[in-house]
């Protein structure tokens, strides 16, 4: 591990998680799972980290859903 690079746990998330991305739009952080979940973490300072479903695989067609784009 490169010790240039920090990391910790921020909460647990969703059964069947595969992916996080930040979006430049909003700043947000995302993660997806293989049945086509979209979820959004949301942390307000000084709170503990939360996530949203904002997106199922009815919303965008794919029920395995593998990347963010």
């Amino acid at each position: 591990m490169n010790p240039d690079i920090q990391h910790e746990q921020l909460m647990e998330v969703q059964p069947m998680a595969v992916r996080i991305a930040k979006c430049d739009g909003d700043g947000h952080l995302y993660y997806i799972s293989f049945n086509g979940d979209v979820y959004r973490i949301d942390q307000e300072p000084g709170l503990p980290a939360t996530d949203a479903l904002v997106a199922t695989e009815a919303d965008h067609g794919i029920n395995y859903l593998q990347d963010l784009q």
